[in-house]
């Protein structure tokens, strides 16, 4: 005879743990991406990533070479060029120092297809690294090097990601349940969002009779693309979901 064996019940492991140990142990991410909360960030505002920052120093370095040719100083050249934005999950921090005696830090920024390199010169570095932490999701601003064989966007600030992430959302979708009849029956719903400020458009989708239709609400009723406010929406009645897009 055993004695019947109860499983100790546990609180769930968060989804970054879960991550974690999945890519530890399998080497690869099953159950989602780390990134998968900043997917339309991501998508909208990254403007260098892991597929075009080759591209991008080659052009850069084209671009630094011609200005040499036509006898710019070097100076100049230094403070020309294009910003751009890299967002992704921040890993492998290694600080030197530098033969001044100040600190500098590389790193890589991983996003869904690969990771870049980033530099954060002396300067930089000293205004941002008790801001970073390995394993966390950054947006990084600044130049791409390509003069070196693997390029390398060279650090100058941090943005929010989360705001890139509400500018680059620009509309917000409310599906209605399969039994909603009566536009009076949205009041409440229209109550809250005319109370609300935002950049968003807002969609109704509605089912009726076998078919599907997606009504824009009128564009002076624009409403905010944030947790609280999109809760408040699906705990009304008749709201089967709510996204942003």
């Amino acid at each position: 005879e055993f004695a019947e064996f109860k499983f100790e019940e546990v609180e769930d492991m968060s989804k970054m743990g879960m991550l974690n140990m999945e890519k530890e142990l399998i080497g690869c991410y099953v159950s989602g991406h780390p990134l998968d909360d900043w997917r339309t960030a991501i998508e909208s505002c990254a403007t260098v990533n892991s597929e075009n920052i080759e591209r991008i120093g080659r052009e850069e370095k084209s671009r630094l070479e011609s200005l040499s040719a036509s006898g710019q100083s070097s100076w100049k050249n230094k403070n020309s060029g294009r910003y751009y934005i890299g967002i992704g999950m921040l890993q492998g921090l290694r600080q030197i120092m530098t033969k001044k005696g100040t600190q500098m830090c590389f790193a890589k920024l991983t996003d869904f297809k690969g990771e870049i390199d980033v530099t954060f010169f002396p300067k930089v570095w000293e205004e941002l690294k008790d801001k970073v932490s390995e394993e966390s999701v950054y947006a990084l601003r600044g130049k791409v090097d390509g003069s070196r064989e693997t390029p390398s966007l060279l650090v100058e600030s941090i943005e929010d990601p989360r705001e890139l992430q509400q500018k680059a959302v620009t509309s917000i979708h409310i599906q209605m349940e399969q039994g909603f009849s009566s536009t009076k029956e949205i009041n409440p719903i229209k109550d809250i969002l005319f109370g609300a400020q935002g950049n968003c458009y807002v969609y109704f989708h509605i089912d009726v009779e076998g078919k599907s239709y997606i009504i824009k609400a009128n564009s002076q009723m624009t409403a905010p693309c944030n947790k609280e406010f999109m809760q408040s929406i699906k705990d009304m009645p008749l709201v089967h979901d709510v996204w942003c897009e």
